[in-house]
């Protein structure tokens, strides 16, 4: 089985609202490059490509990987993606499927997830295979309010899901060309596979660079995992 790792950077960071959040320097590293490295250090992955929402973009990518990763054997391949995040990744799983042996397993990434490691990588690895799709996720702990009829679902049965999620190429290839005939608004691709998923539950932090108040956080965290990995 090929492994091949999906990291979008193609979103227009609307909720942002200071630039491109997947270049945004955390601890002076750009956001996207922290989870290209934890692909990298898995040293199980085939290939990993990066989709770009621009050519301008793809240009500030493909130098950015060149100068902070230079003693990379294999550079990741950059393609375009599309208006919205399904077509994105459809670029992407195109790709995959005109370039890349059938035996694959994609793992789709958000690259303003920068607290990704390879030890979630290999979790992911342990459990996605031909037939069974997975993804991480951790527990809800707070109180869920669903609005439109103030009624509050039992938080003992909701997951927040998070990425990577890892899927059988030809399966969510399939999925996503019946999907696209009647496309609707999703934010997830587990709503579009159709085969069976497992739950990877996750217990580390995975938080998302979604607002600027996140940065500060985000940043903490990966001062503190840094420290935890040289002590003695």
């Amino acid at each position: 089985m090929r492994y091949v790792a999906i990291i979008l950077v193609a979103g227009q960071s609307q909720r942002w609202s200071f630039g491109d959040k997947c270049l945004t320097p955390l601890n002076g590293i750009p956001a996207f490059l922290y989870s290209l490295r934890a692909f990298i250090s898995s040293r199980f992955f085939n290939q990993q490509i990066i989709v770009c929402h621009s050519k301008e973009q793809r240009d500030i990518v493909e130098k950015t990987v060149q100068q902070w990763l230079p003693e990379t054997s294999s550079f990741p391949q950059y393609i375009l993606g599309g208006a919205t995040r399904t077509h994105s990744v459809f670029s992407a799983l195109e790709w995959i499927y005109n370039h890349e042996e059938r035996e694959t397993i994609v793992f789709i990434h958000d690259g303003a997830r920068p607290l990704l490691t390879a030890q979630n990588l290999e979790n992911l690895r342990n459990v996605a295979t031909k037939d069974i799709g997975a993804t991480l996720a951790h527990r809800i702990t707070d109180t869920i309010l669903w609005e439109p009829q103030r009624t509050y679902p039992p938080r003992e049965q909701l997951l927040a899901l998070e990425t990577p999620q890892a899927f059988y190429l030809p399966q969510l290839y399939d999925d996503y060309q019946e999907f696209l005939k009647n496309p609707q608004s999703v934010t997830d691709d587990t709503s579009i596979y159709t085969g069976a998923l497992k739950i990877v539950e996750n217990y580390t932090p995975n938080f998302k660079l979604t607002y600027p108040q996140d940065r500060t956080f985000i940043e903490f965290l990966l001062v503190e995992r840094a420290q935890s990995l040289i002590k003695p």
